[in-house]
């Protein structure tokens, strides 16, 4: 129905509510900006979670505690603790981060990203995204480079390639990203993968970007698209 009509009302990207865009602005990428509801639950809460262990590192006597979070104690690829039930460790590096500027960096981006997703999917989506990609990221980095690594930056690639291509390829989509933020990242990652920052775990932004890249371009009905006007052309000629 798009091919044959595209500029049906139905296709129509909705108006942003609060805000006004200026002459010759762009509506959709002021969308993701909006944010006059708030952070939401899900959000709200990752947050809370990821804070609450940095600051428990200060805290004398929490070392065996925290130690129970990482991925694993041991420098093996056996996934022993896992394995004998304390799944809980596929999920928890996530919420761990070495200092107070890696935190913030990774909040930061929880904020916006996170938010957005949450705004136009709900809480349980997120949450859902959130745990999924964590998981698979933490499990490619560790039979990487095994079970010293911590933080969120595997899930915050994940959502801006998902947002990335909802905004690209859905047609109405409530999604954008400024092309300079797309940029930022991406030369982030570059800079990591050449290593003039040590100490990344790169392999959760590779995993990370892939999957969020891969579910967006899916989820936005782009392959259909292509099959529907592979079938369109053929059937014209």
């Amino acid at each position: 129905a798009y091919l044959q009509n595209p500029a049906a009302p139905r296709f129509d990207a909705p108006e942003p509510k609060s805000k006004t865009p200026s002459a010759g602005s762009n509506p959709k990428s002021i969308v993701i900006e909006d944010e006059s509801q708030g952070i939401g639950q899900a959000t709200l809460a990752f947050l809370i979670i990821s804070v609450a262990l940095t600051f428990l590192r200060d805290v004398p006597g929490s070392e065996h505690f925290l130690t129970k979070l990482f991925f694993s104690e041991r420098f093996e690829r056996g996934f022993p603790e896992i394995l004998s039930g304390e799944i809980w460790r596929l999920i928890t590096p996530i919420f761990l981060h070495r200092d107070w500027l890696h935190l913030i960096f990774n909040m930061l981006w929880l904020f916006q990203l996170g938010g957005a997703i949450e705004r136009n999917e709900g809480s349980l989506y997120l949450s859902f995204t959130l745990l999924l990609t964590g998981s698979l990221c933490n499990i490619a980095q560790y039979l990487v480079s095994g079970p010293a690594f911590m933080g969120m930056s595997g899930v915050v690639y994940a959502m801006l390639g998902y947002i990335w291509m909802m905004g690209k390829y859905q047609p109405a989509t409530r999604y954008a990203l400024p092309q300079q933020t797309i940029g930022f990242m991406l030369l982030w990652l570059f800079i990591c993968l050449i290593g003039l920052i040590p100490n990344v775990a790169n392999t959760q932004h590779i995993v990370g970007l892939v999957l969020g890249m891969s579910w967006g371009f899916i989820r936005s009905g782009r392959p259909g698209a292509l099959r529907r006007r592979a079938r369109f052309k053929h059937s014209q000629r």
